[in-house]
């Protein structure tokens, strides 16, 4: 309430400018924290996943060759393996930093997604800092198709579709109900996709990691 005030009383364009100034500044600090992450950060359970998603590039097979408990995160990471051969020829030490900086590209992404949902019933202000905080803290030293960071993106991805499904249209809570939204006959058609969408994100979460 007291951000929206404040955003009420300050002028248009006296706000955009303050909103683009700290625009820039969490960017800045951004990308200082994704080169260090990048180029610094170390975490064991990288070169467990990455070794997976090498052994599956090369041959070997889902739960006949390997045995390890998260294999199933070497399908996503595979794929961006297989990328990085295809041009280099080779695997080598720069595949570690193709990989964290896809990493970041992807949770910026998903960072983006979540200040388009917060803003769109709230403050741009608040929904910026969410959105900086999230793309800045991870589970682990590192932001790469890790198991345990794709549930971390996975479930971020869900929590904001589910967001999307249930966000009232006039940014109340249904007087009838009690609930966030009133499901009408006709409104079930419509939420069919996004259910779908929502279920797709929880068992990928589920199933890679």
């Amino acid at each position: 309430m007291q951000k929206e005030m404040i955003s009420e009383k300050t002028p248009g364009r006296q706000y955009k400018i303050i909103l683009g100034f700290l625009f820039v500044f969490m960017l800045l600090l951004t990308l200082i924290g994704d080169y260090k992450t990048v180029f610094y950060g170390a975490d064991i359970d990288e070169s467990y996943a990455l070794t997976m998603a090498m052994r599956l590039v090369k041959g070997d097979r889902l739960l006949l060759e390997m045995w390890e408990p998260h294999q199933l995160s070497a399908l996503l990471y595979a794929p961006l393996v297989w990328v990085y051969t295809l041009f280099s020829g080779q695997f080598s030490e720069g595949i570690v930093i193709f990989l964290r900086i896809i990493g970041c590209v992807i949770q910026a992404v998903i960072g983006l997604a979540l200040y388009r949902t917060l803003a769109r019933k709230g403050s741009r202000l608040a929904a910026m800092t969410a959105a900086f905080m999230y793309v800045n803290f991870t589970p682990k030293q590192i932001q790469a198709p890790e198991f345990t960071i794709i549930f971390y993106w996975t479930m971020t991805v869900l929590l904001i579709l589910l967001w999307r499904i249930f966000e009232p249209a006039d940014g109340k809570r249904s007087e009838d109900t009690g609930s966030l939204v009133s499901l009408k006959s006709d409104d079930n058609e419509n939420m069919k996709p996004a259910f779908i969408n929502t279920k797709a994100a929880a068992y990928v979460g589920i199933g890679l990691c």
